[in-house]
């Protein structure tokens, strides 16, 4: 018996078609239902497939994709104020002045100037020593701490009286201060610090060395560059030195020679100052 054969294989479908003589009306009209029924069957499934992709023939448009969420900084997390901090106090030191320098003040109660210079007295065989002093001096010094160089800027200035220069004789200040330094007319006597020599560049605190002050001294509104020799230290924030000039002439200064009735001023002088000076 030849095998069964499956009604849904197309090429038996064909062999059976071919075998079954034309004359036979019923197989063949069974056999015409069963393929229009196929071709039912495919074109409803084509029909199907074509509503799930559009209704005309393209694809189905994709679904909407969320919008892309932009690529923004997240805020950022609230802070705690932190509490305000107190700023450290400053330190004690000497203001300065310019860059890199100290003022330095006079101090007068400690402080002294002072002139010298020699008389004779006609009835006496030799000459004598005579010294004039005064307390009354002022003064303000702008200096580097290290080099002890004044600064151009404010000037470092010491200012004298001469109207208080006293010495062991009123009749002979009178004379003076009337007559020949007219320091009634002209009182004040000063010096322009221009550069300190001799201090070493590796100085010790509160060791004394040998200095040089130059400078340019008015007196009686003549200024004549001064030199002034002697010894200073710093220690601390205090300044303190003893210098003097060698023998400065009176008629540099336009002062007359000095002659009185009993005695006579030889022509020249010098000056010595003890200064002590404290940062301010």
């Amino acid at each position: 018996m030849p095998p069964a054969s499956n009604p849904h294989d197309d090429s038996a479908k064909t062999d059976r078609e071919a075998a079954v003589p034309v004359s036979n009306g019923r197989l063949r009209t069974y056999l015409l239902d069963r393929r229009r029924s196929l071709a039912a069957l495919v074109a409803l499934l084509a029909v199907s497939c074509g509503a799930e992709e559009g209704g005309d023939g393209q694809a189905a448009p994709a679904a909407p994709q969320p919008a892309a969420v932009a690529n923004t900084p997240a805020p950022p997390a609230p802070t705690t104020a932190s509490a305000p901090t107190t700023a450290p106090a400053p330190t004690a030191a000497a203001p300065a002045t310019a860059a890199g320098t100290t003022h330095f003040q006079v101090a007068g109660d400690s402080s002294l100037a002072s002139y010298t210079t020699r008389e004779k007295f006609f009835d006496q065989p030799s000459p004598i020593f005579v010294t004039g002093t005064t307390s009354t001096i002022t003064g303000d010094l702008h200096l580097d701490r290290n080099t002890w160089q004044p600064a151009a800027d404010p000037p470092s200035v010491i200012t004298v009286d001469l109207r208080t220069l006293k010495t062991d004789s009123s009749r002979r200040d009178n004379a003076i201060r009337g007559r020949f330094l007219e320091s009634n007319t002209y009182p004040m006597a000063t010096f322009v610090l221009k550069r300190v020599a001799g201090v070493p560049q590796s100085y010790q605190e509160g060791t004394e060395v040998t200095v040089v002050l130059e400078g340019d001294l008015t007196v009686r509104e003549i200024t004549i560059p001064v030199a002034w020799q002697g010894t200073a230290k710093m220690e601390g924030n205090t300044l303190t030195g003893k210098v003097g000039t060698s023998e400065l002439k009176y008629a540099d200064f336009g002062i007359p020679q000095i002659t009185i009735s009993i005695l006579a001023v030889e022509d020249w002088f010098k000056l010595d100052m003890e200064l002590t000076a404290v940062a301010q």
